[in-house]
């Protein structure tokens, strides 16, 4: 008995579904629902009415001569698009960046009594291969720096060495040769001889 009510109730509540759907549908396109407004909203738009109620009567009236001027209204467009410039222009090269020598990249515009971190180890490392040829006095002249830091700064610092001890010069005794094969082969040979030659072991000598 439940399986046959329920097929009724079923059989009801589908039958005609279509056509009231489309009567709902319908019966809502008709309706006009607007959102809600604001309490404010609503009280500036009432006062408005009322003080010029023609502007809303004129806004529900179908203006045949705008309407008339509209469907004579026609564009027509011919030729390619307008050329887009840019202002600003596009890279020369396309190639992937090279990575700086020293990790940073340099300066094209180097300020007066500044130096790059280029210059600075070239001004540190000429300074120890000559010291009597680039003089503090030298190179403040040459880069435009203030002589006392110059000398401060090739007094408390200096490139990195390589020190070697002397066991392993005597395991191998073509390492010299082979360190000069190196990208540092420039610097290695620039150096004096104390500064990569290998130091004392820590053997006492008797």
């Amino acid at each position: 008995m439940g399986k046959a009510w329920s097929s009724v109730r079923r059989y009801a509540r589908n039958f005609n579904a279509e056509n009231r759907a489309q009567k709902a549908i319908e019966k809502r396109e008709k309706q006009k629902v607007v959102a809600p407004r604001h309490q404010s909203t609503q009280n500036l738009l009432k006062n408005f009415s009322e003080e010029h109620p023609e502007y809303l009567n004129e806004q529900q009236r179908k203006n045949e001569k705008l309407l008339h001027n509209l469907k004579d209204l026609k564009v027509d467009s011919f030729g390619p698009p307008p050329e887009i410039r840019y202002t600003r222009p596009f890279p020369a090269s396309r190639e992937n960046p090279t990575t700086p020598e020293y990790g940073v990249q340099e300066p094209k515009i180097i300020p007066v009594g500044k130096v790059s971190i280029k210059q600075a180890i070239e001004i540190i490392t000429n300074h120890r291969v000559s010291p009597t040829e680039h003089s503090s006095k030298t190179i403040a002249k040459q880069y435009k720096l203030q002589e006392p830091i110059v000398e401060q700064v090739l007094r408390h610092f200096q490139t990195l060495n390589m020190h070697i001890p002397k066991e392993v010069f005597q395991q191998d005794k073509t390492l010299l040769g082979k360190l000069k094969t190196l990208p540092l082969k420039k610097k290695v040979e620039e150096l004096p001889k104390d500064s990569f030659y290998p130091l004392p072991s820590g053997k006492k000598s008797e």
